[in-house]
């Protein structure tokens, strides 16, 4: 009996060796395919950031390739039916949007934006499938943050100062602008991705993006960074209790009055200046806007057309200074619904989290007022915020 006992126990410590190395082997392969598609995602990453830095039309055919060649490999790896679907759906209402366009000159761009729009959608189920969103995010931030950083250095040792023309310069064709949304998205992306999979926030690095906002000097790239850093502040500290966010507001006032008292009012008034925030809401994005409004008609709510009818938007060579619009005058009726069911995910995501609502949200807002997404070279981020979410009876979870 004794003998039996021993060589049972034997049998039993093999087969728990046995199941420990095959886990082992599991773990580690599962690890090498997430870092490989890592590197894939930063490489994509790292393309589309040269795109606006370069700008030309290499750069972007790169792009388009990396990513249709993308797509193929993340269908191989397999995706979930329902996204495919969604996905499918998005391709073929882009399409049609292509082809009923009054944009005729844009038809064969608007076809590849599709395609791209497609790829985008695939890339960012798969991104969270494959669980690299958070290492993901935080490459995107640092590459991004760095890279401008870097650009400051360098205008300083060569130059002995950096200013507006300079900032213009950092993307080929773009303004400050642009590079202000982009340096946001990848700071609202981290903080997304952080809070939702670590439950933590970096502050560190949303100091550091507000800072870049300010050296940027634009108006809503400053408020919004600061929006999220309040928000990130708000969600580290003071979270649940209403006590503390009324702290939290009274140390939003005081760090404000010491900062005007340390400045002086010239020195304030001087920093006002050039980061345009002295003009308040003084700006020609809203008669852009109102000319477009004003003369919507039937033709051009489905079917999309150029801004002939807008002096405002042609002073600017034909740019509306909102993705939101541009991406209505290229593809109609279809970007209406695009748009429907953008609401509608904004809907689903209040009553989930307000913490992630808000943060897609300050995202919206960006893409409102400068031309950098829908369709852009970073899609994929937000797209995977809006639509990684799922809904599993009464959990709502990201897939992992």
């Amino acid at each position: 009996m004794s003998r039996f006992l021993k060589v049972l126990k034997l049998s039993i410590l093999t087969r728990l060796m046995s199941m420990d190395k095959s886990l082992l082997a599991k773990k580690s392969k599962n690890y090498a395919a997430e870092k490989l598609w890592l590197i894939l995602y930063s490489t994509i990453f790292v393309i589309g950031f040269l795109c606006y830095v370069f700008g030309g039309s290499v750069l972007p055919g790169v792009f388009m390739v990396a990513m249709l060649l993308s797509s193929v490999l993340v269908l191989v790896d397999g995706i979930k039916k329902n996204e495919l679907l969604t996905a499918v759906f998005f391709l073929f209402l882009f399409l049609f949007g292509a082809l009923i366009t009054s944009k005729e000159s844009e038809r064969l761009a608007i076809i590849v934006n599709s395609f791209i729009f497609f790829a985008s959608f695939l890339l960012s189920c798969h991104l969270i499938k494959k669980r690299v969103v958070v290492n993901f995010s935080i490459f995107s931030f640092l590459f991004s943050h760095l890279y401008f950083l870097g650009f400051v250095f360098y205008c300083l040792y060569k130059f002995g100062t950096v200013n507006e023309n300079l900032y213009n310069s950092i993307f080929e064709g773009n303004s400050r602008n642009i590079v202000s949304a982009v340096l946001l998205m990848t700071s609202v992306f981290l903080f997304f991705s952080s809070y939702l999979f670590k439950e933590k926030v970096y502050l560190s690095a949303l100091v550091l993006d507000l800072f870049c906002s300010v050296l940027l000097f634009g108006r809503s790239g400053i408020f919004l960074s600061f929006a999220v850093l309040l928000l990130g502040i708000y969600v580290k500290f003071f979270k649940g209790t209403f006590l503390k966010g009324a702290v939290l507001c009274t140390m939003i006032v005081l760090i404000l009055l010491v900062s005007f008292a340390v400045l002086g009012l010239d020195e304030f008034t001087s920093l006002l200046d050039k980061t345009n925030i002295s003009s308040g809401f003084d700006t020609p994005r809203f008669e852009m806007w109102s000319q477009y409004i004003e003369n919507m008609d039937i033709s051009r709510f489905f079917l999309g057309g150029d801004f002939f009818y807008s002096p405002a938007i042609m002073a600017f060579n034909g740019n509306p200074h909102n993705s939101f619009i541009m991406l209505q005058s290229r593809f109609g009726i279809c970007a209406i619904v695009l748009f429907s069911i953008m609401i509608y995910r904004l809907f689903f995501l209040i009553r989930t989290d307000v913490v992630l609502f808000f943060l897609i949200m300050i995202l919206f807002i960006r893409m409102f007022f400068d031309v950098f997404a829908l369709f852009g070279f970073f899609d994929y981020i937000w797209i995977c915020m809006l639509f990684g979410l799922r809904k599993n009876n009464e959990a709502v979870f990201y897939e992992r």
